[in-house]
């Protein structure tokens, strides 16, 4: 609809889901409860033309750089003329654009190009997550980073999902604002419900029985707890409950004190969390947030986690960081983990989020 507010993400809006679609369903959910009416943008519906040669030309113009990949080119020219034939038919009066990775990142310029004041909402900043390219370069990360801040510079507005990173784009120039992540109202209801359940438990003095849980698809996930686990699962007196998308694939590491869940449904999951001490959450380095942070604080169960997976919750009760390996040993041996309290939701950075919605309709 002309006129309207538009927004974007490559991920679904499954508040159950993983923590990309997780992010996307609280946005949703503010919105909807701050009487923002928005479209869904379907850029397959502006689809140009198959002009080849001025789909070829438009994407060699773009990357401004003469390389064997005439593919990659003539794939960059499609997708701007998708992005731009969608700006001429529907004219958005604004646009909140949560898929600011690979090739929807050049939707920023014709945004900006077009006079269309937009708010991003990276979901990290994929320049610096191991194993990410360019899709402009072919850089490897973390050497493209100045490309991602150029396209970032576009915006009206940035929102980011993690402290960090709101101060890191700060540096740079970038008009940058902290949005945490915190689940929705059907989220917290579920959450608070294993709460209550784990309230007949008395607190943990030496926690036995640790959860590790995460999105196993997530490349610094599973490097971290595969890194995690050479140091941990030596332990026979602590049992270890692998749980989350594509833990699967470490069903190979079952053993007596080792039981993989692999993907299990929310209610086996409730049941898991409340069987546990503790929960032990490790990364390698990367960007972004976890947003089983307040999910599993609201669920009042401890948090054991390296200082990458604790970025943003530094000094949050309920979360105990480790910097190495002696430190979780020490943590493991002489914690005493209490039942968290609930954290509070983001309330004035969610203001914050929509004033600038206002503003930008002015």
């Amino acid at each position: 609809m002309p006129g309207s507010v538009y927004t974007h993400s490559h991920f679904e809006p499954d508040e159950f889901g993983n923590g990309g679609c997780k992010r996307t369903a609280q946005i949703r959910e503010i919105l909807v409860k701050n009487n923002i009416v928005f479209n869904i943008a379907d850029f397959e519906l502006h689809q140009p033309k198959p002009k080849r040669l001025s789909s070829y030309i438009k994407g060699l113009m773009h990357n401004k750089k003469l390389t064997a990949n005439a593919r990659n080119d003539l794939n960059t020219g499609k997708i701007l003329k998708s992005f731009e034939h969608f700006v001429k038919k529907e004219k958005p009066a604004q646009f909140i654009l949560e898929s600011v990775t690979s090739h929807h990142l050049m939707l920023t310029k014709v945004l900006h190009a077009n006079k269309i004041p937009f708010i991003a909402l990276p979901h990290n900043i994929e320049s610096l997550v191991a194993g990410n390219a360019s899709f402009k370069s072919g850089v490897s990360a973390p050497h493209w980073f100045a490309e991602e801040l150029k396209y970032l510079n576009y915006s009206n507005k940035v929102f980011t999902i993690s402290s960090e990173e709101q101060w890191l784009l700060s540096l740079y120039g970038i008009d940058a604002d902290y949005l945490p992540y915190y689940p929705t109202d059907k989220v917290q209801a579920y959450l608070l419900g294993i709460r209550k359940a784990r309230e007949k438990r008395e607190d943990s003095r030496l926690p036995k029985k640790l959860l590790l849980l995460g999105t196993f698809y997530n490349r610094p996930t599973m490097q971290g707890y595969l890194e995690l686990l050479k140091h941990i699962s030596k332990f026979k007196n602590i049992e270890l409950n692998i749980v989350g998308f594509g833990s699967e694939r470490l069903e190979n590491l079952s053993s007596p004190n080792i039981k993989v869940w692999g993907s299990v449904s929310t209610e086996v999951l409730k049941e898991i969390i409340v069987a546990n001490d503790a929960v032990i959450l490790h990364q390698g380095p990367t960007t972004g947030a976890l947003t089983k942070i307040p999910e599993l604080l609201i669920a009042g169960i401890p948090i054991i986690a390296n200082h990458t997976a604790s970025r943003s919750f530094y000094g949050t009760e309920g979360v105990h960081t480790y910097f190495n390996y002696p430190e979780l040993l020490e943590l493991l041996q002489k914690s005493d983990l209490k039942t968290p309290p609930v954290p509070r939701a983001p309330t004035l950075a969610e203001r914050r989020f929509i004033d600038t919605i206002h503003k930008l309709n002015v």
